[in-house]
């Protein structure tokens, strides 16, 4: 009994020794929890909103505020950027349609890549995505950003380097982007007419073809031609539809395209549309509307080519040739009524008759023939050769063979005899 109650008091003595020693071990171990606890918090409030001069964070935390210079693509335009963060994702789900080559970064410690796949059209604006990070965090995580253009005035579509800034009011230069600037109406002058003054002759009588040359506009970008319309000024000079043909529907900047155009008059209404001063350079015009769209995500643009045509031969010098054929077909038939005869003197009365008539079978036959043809293309082939009333040589000729030679004339000749007894012999 009396070893039980010394064994006792020695235990109690032996955890009196023990217990200050465990008291002061968990009074450390609390401190050591407390001190990384407040270590952990000030190194993430610090890293989380500068980052020691990063754009992301490490862990993907939140970025510092970027920001796109405004630029001019012409001086009477302005496209400014508006910056919208969308948060950060792993380096592995960078699209594979973003160019990192596009970019040149002054620092080199900063990479950026622009998503060609996310170009586009949102309620009005021209929109992608640049991604963007420090060069030593790309294994991690890569934040995005969503740029939207407000563009001022109407411009061609190009490609414009943009200053890259980070930080609160942009004040660290950063790099440079090459970024598409779009118009929202696209480009009105996306293509032009290398020789804007030509005048292409068309033919009144037949169906005629001419190629213009046309220069892609856009310095910077390549284009897509729609399918082309066009409209006539004067009137219904020209049947419809009017052919267009491009030699490419693709260019590359400041590309070179042909446009083949193939045309039919309606042979009157064209002739008539000469009917003004010798000084004007040409008859109507073509007013060629062809759709231009602008590679990475431009919008459709009108291109609008007036095209001058001048109708050949003109009114006045058909007249001309008219009257000089049916001139000569006459002399001849007067002539021949003198050989004929076997006469050396001119019967004023009798051969003047002759003259008259066939100055007036000249002119009928033509008329004849021209309104046969009239209706549709007037150049016909005749053993072979083509033959057109409405053109110069030929309508000489059939004056001069209806006006000066007996067989074409004959039915005529004996019409008016019966009409008139004794009128062209007296």
């Amino acid at each position: 009994m009396l070893e039980q109650i010394q064994t006792e008091r020695i235990i109690e003595g032996d955890m009196k020794c023990v217990c200050p020693r465990r008291n002061q071990l968990q009074r450390w171990r609390r401190g050591a929890w407390l001190g990384s606890a407040i270590v952990s918090f000030v190194w993430f409030a610090f890293y989380s909103t500068e980052c020691d001069g990063q754009p992301v964070c490490p862990g993907g935390g939140s970025p510092t505020t970027v920001f796109l210079d405004s630029v001019h693509p012409d001086p009477n335009s302005i496209v400014s950027f508006t910056v919208t963060p969308l948060g950060s994702i792993p380096h592995q789900a960078i699209p594979q349609t973003a160019a990192p080559t596009a970019v040149s970064m002054y620092n080199p410690a900063y990479e950026a890549q622009i998503d060609l796949s996310s170009m586009g059209w949102v309620r009005g604006r021209f929109t992608f995505v640049l991604y963007l990070n420090h060069s030593n965090l790309f294994e991690k995580s890569v934040y995005s950003y969503q740029i939207a253009e407000d563009a001022t005035g109407v411009f061609n579509d190009t490609v414009q380097t943009v200053n890259i800034r980070i930080g609160p009011g942009g004040a660290t230069l950063v790099g440079t982007v090459p970024v598409p600037l779009h118009s929202l109406y696209g480009s009105p002058h996306g293509l032009a007419d290398v020789a804007p003054g030509t005048v292409h002759s068309v033919e009144t009588g037949s169906a005629s073809s001419f190629t213009i040359e046309l220069v892609s506009q856009l310095d910077k970008l390549g284009a897509t031609l729609g399918d082309p319309t066009v409209s006539v000024t004067c009137g219904q000079c020209l049947q419809q539809p009017i052919l267009v043909r491009f030699s490419k529907s693709q260019l590359t900047p400041q590309d070179h395209v042909f446009a083949t155009f193939t045309v039919t008059p309606n042979t009157w209404k064209a002739i008539s549309a000469t009917r003004h001063l010798a000084s004007d350079k040409h008859d109507a015009d073509l007013n060629l509307s062809i759709p231009l769209t602008a590679d990475q995500g431009g919008s459709v643009g009108q291109q609008l080519i007036p095209v001058h045509i001048r109708f050949s031969p003109p009114l006045r010098w058909i007249a001309v040739s008219i009257l000089m054929g049916g001139l000569l077909g006459a002399l001849i038939r007067m002539g021949r009524k003198c050989v004929l005869e076997k006469r050396n003197v001119l019967n004023t009365h009798l051969d003047w008759w002759e003259f008259s008539f066939g100055l007036v079978y000249a002119w009928v036959y033509w008329g004849l023939v021209f309104l046969v043809f009239s209706n549709g293309e007037t150049t016909n082939a005749i053993i072979g050769i083509k033959f057109d009333p409405t053109q110069l040589i030929p309508s000489f000729l059939l004056c001069v063979l209806a006006g000066g030679w007996a067989p074409p004339v004959t039915r005529l000749e004996d019409f008016a005899q019966n009409l008139w007894p004794g009128g062209g012999n007296q």
